[in-house]
C-alpha cells in the first residue's frame, strides 16, 4: 500500500438546505478523514451558504467555500470545483446523499492497492426523502449484472460509452486525470460524471467496488436522478438507463 495521500472532496451546492446537513455530517464522520472539502455554491437563495459556513466552523475540517459570481450550472460548477481541489485523490459529492463512514477508506484503499486504476466507483443504496431505504440499489438501474460481467471481462470502455453507468457521487479518481477532463464537452446526454469515467477508461483503467458505499437519495427536487420505476431505453442499441431531468 502506498503512503498517505491527500484527499479532496469536491462538493457543488445549489439550494440544498433540506438535505445538505446530513451529507456534510457523513463526510465529517469518515474513518479516513478527507484533508479538504472544497465547496462551490452556484448562487443559492436558501440557507445553503449558512449551513456550509456553520459546518466549517464546528467540524474541524478544512473547508474551502466560495459562492460563484455567476450561475454556472452543475457541469461547469463541478468542472470548477475539481480544478480547485489540491488533493492526490478526488471524491465528488452531491448535496443530498449520505456517505457510509468507511466510503473514503474503502475507495482510497482500492486505489492504493491497484496502481493501474485511475478511477474507481461503487454501488449505492437508494433511499427516499426521509432517508428510508427503497430496497433497491443504484446498480440495479445503472449497471445491471450482465454489464458488470462484460466490464470485468475487459470491455469497460464498451459499457461506459452507452450511458451513465458511473454516478459521480460514487467515484474517486486520481488528480492526474484532471488535465484530460477540461473543458467538459457539451455532448447532449453525456453528463460530467459520464465524461470523467469515459475519459478515465480511454487513457487508463476504471475499477469497481462491488458494494454500496453510500445512500443515494431519490426525491422530486433533484436535478438528475435515477428513476425508481422500470428501466426505459434511450437507444435500442444498448441498455441505457433513463434519468429524470
Amino acid at each position: 500500500m502506498r503512503g498517505r495521500r491527500k484527499i479532496s472532496v469536491a462538493l457543488c451546492t445549489y439550494d440544498g438546505e433540506r438535505f445538505l446537513g446530513e451529507q456534510l455530517e457523513s463526510i465529517a464522520s469518515q474513518t479516513l478523514p478527507p484533508d479538504e472539502l472544497v465547496v462551490r455554491d452556484d448562487g443559492s437563495s436558501d440557507a445553503t451558504a449558512s449551513i456550509v459556513k456553520e459546518f466549517a466552523r464546528e467540524s474541524g475540517m478544512r473547508v474551502d467555500f466560495r459562492i460563484n459570481s455567476e450561475r454556472l450550472g452543475s457541469t461547469r460548477n463541478f468542472e470548477r470545483v475539481i480544478s480547485e481541489c489540491t488533493g492526490d485523490i478526488i471524491f465528488l459529492a452531491d448535496q443530498d446523499d449520505i456517505w457510509f463512514e468507511h466510503k473514503v477508506e474503502k475507495l482510497v484503499g482500492y486505489l492504493d492497492t491497484h496502481d493501474e486504476i485511475d478511477l474507481v466507483f461503487s454501488d449505492a443504496e437508494l433511499v427516499n426523502e426521509a432517508s428510508l431505504p427503497l430496497k433497491k440499489k443504484l446498480w440495479d438501474k445503472t449497471f445491471p449484472e450482465r454489464k458488470r460481467h462484460r466490464f470485468s471481462a475487459g470491455s469497460e470502455l464498451d459499457q461506459l460509452v452507452w450511458g451513465d453507468v458511473v454516478t459521480g457521487a460514487t467515484m474517486a479518481f486520481r488528480s492526474d486525470l484532471r488535465k484530460w477532463l477540461t473543458p467538459t464537452p457539451d455532448i447532449g446526454l453525456l453528463s460530467h460524471d459520464a465524461w470523467i469515467a469515459l475519459t478515465a477508461a480511454l487513457i487508463g483503467k476504471v475499477g469497481i467496488v462491488h458494494e454500496p458505499l453510500m445512500k443515494y437519495r431519490v426525491h422530486p427536487a433533484q436535478q438528475i436522478g435515477v428513476s425508481t420505476g422500470p428501466i426505459k431505453r434511450r437507444d435500442r442499441r444498448a441498455d441505457i438507463p433513463f434519468f429524470e431531468k
